[in-house]
């Protein structure tokens, strides 16, 4: 009777193990153009034959094959399993990337005043493409950066603060070689680590951050040949603006959409001009009135020639929305709204009563100086008149008495 139970539960396990589904599956460890493949199945019993086909016409029948591919490439590569105690899945696929091209890396750390900064961006300007990587540092007790896989090619470096640091004006960007302009930059060896010491920013001429002025734009760098159409906004590029001596007032990077901004400029007359390996442009004069609130937007190409081509898109005036006065005030027939920065302005004009009704609202183009209104149906009471221009606005009262 022992003899038969045991046959019966030996039968049962080999009818489990022959209907088990199970799935086959392969490992790789890349070493450049070596590839090292392990084959393996879910199910840990199961045995059979194998058959590799590399993708490059070269095949295997080894368990766990090692190949070496000749050329840079995606390779799909196949094992076929022929099971002989399973119902594992016959084959399995799976694409090796090789690439035999050599890369190179460049670290170093960025300093200033020699301690590390705070908070560095790094870019790095690959000279015979004009093609730049950048590498943020958001490290706070240092500013060690390291870039990988870079391909052969001659090299530029820069480093400067992070915008929101204190330290970004009190030190200008710099190239590898400690100097602020590129045309005086060294050449970065590759699969080097490097010191980079920031030079120091001061600023002899300060009134020119007393005004109300805003000159701002756009960096573009055509890749394609085709222009503005083709171009691209380039980030982390330095922006520079002089006096009418020369001396330079603040150095702005432009942000991910290739934009800068220069805020509270007074007036005078001054010179925007645009720092990038390869390119050469004569400074673009902005004058200045620093009275009211305008803005300059300027747009720069960068041209595959290796020219810098400047365009002014508008200068805007924005109105102060603070400057306005009611009278008479209590009104009767008629109420005057006045401010002599409304002139050939759009302005939106909303009058609502004390209990919250809309007597009045319109856009209007202001001539003039003022714009008169008819409040001899009005009843008595207190209104509160709100003039909206862009995205300010102000609100006075006003008493209507007849």
């Amino acid at each position: 009777m022992k003899k038969i139970y045991l046959f019966i539960i030996c039968l049962a396990m080999f009818a489990l193990k022959t209907n088990a589904q199970c799935d086959v599956y392969f490992n790789t460890d890349i070493e450049g153009a070596t590839v090292y493949f392990n084959a393996s199945h879910t199910d840990t019993l199961a045995s059979g034959s194998y058959f590799w086909d590399f993708g490059d016409q070269q095949t295997s029948t080894l368990k766990n094959p090692i190949h070496t591919y000749t050329s840079s490439g995606s390779f799909y590569v196949n094992l076929y399993f022929t099971s002989t105690d399973s119902l594992c899945t016959p084959y399995y696929t799976y694409p090796v990337e090789i690439n035999l091209t050599p890369t190179y890396y460049i670290g170093g750390m960025i300093y200033a005043d020699s301690s590390p900064l705070d908070s560095a961006t790094v870019t790095l300007y690959k000279k015979d493409s004009l093609l730049y990587y950048t590498y943020l540092d958001t490290v706070v007790n240092g500013s060690e950066f390291i870039i990988n896989d870079l391909p052969q090619g001659i090299y530029l470096f820069k480093a400067s603060p992070v915008v929101s640091t204190a330290q970004f004006s009190q030190f200008l960007p710099t190239y590898f070689g400690n100097t602020t302009t590129w045309t005086n930059a060294q050449e970065v060896n590759l699969d080097s680590w490097m010191e980079v010491n920031l030079v120091p920013f001061f600023v002899t001429d300060t009134s020119w951050n007393t005004g109300n002025d805003i000159i701002d734009g756009t960096i573009f760098q055509d890749t394609t040949g085709f222009g503005r159409a083709g171009s691209n906004p380039v980030r982390n590029t330095t922006v520079n603006m002089r006096n009418s001596s020369d001396d330079l007032l603040i150095t702005e990077l432009t942000d991910e959409d290739g934009k800068f901004s220069i805020k509270n400029v007074a007036a005078g007359s001054y010179t925007i001009s645009v720092d990038y390996p390869g390119y050469t442009m004569q400074p673009y004069l902005v004058t200045a009135d620093g009275d009211s609130t305008t803005t300059t937007t300027i747009n720069f190409d960068l041209n595959q020639d290796g020219s810098i081509v400047t365009s002014i898109l508008y200068t805007q005036n924005k109105i102060n929305i603070g400057n306005v006065s009611v009278f008479p005030n209590p009104a009767s027939e008629s109420v005057v709204i006045s401010t002599a920065s409304f002139n050939l302005q759009p302005v939106q004009i909303k009058i609502t009563s004390f209990s919250g009704k809309v007597i009045y609202n319109e856009q209007l183009i202001i001539q003039n100086e003022e714009v008169k209104l008819n409040t001899s149906v009005w009843p008595n009471g207190l209104y509160f008149i709100t003039v909206i221009s862009d995205d300010s606005s102000t609100t006075k009262k006003l008493i209507i008495k007849q």
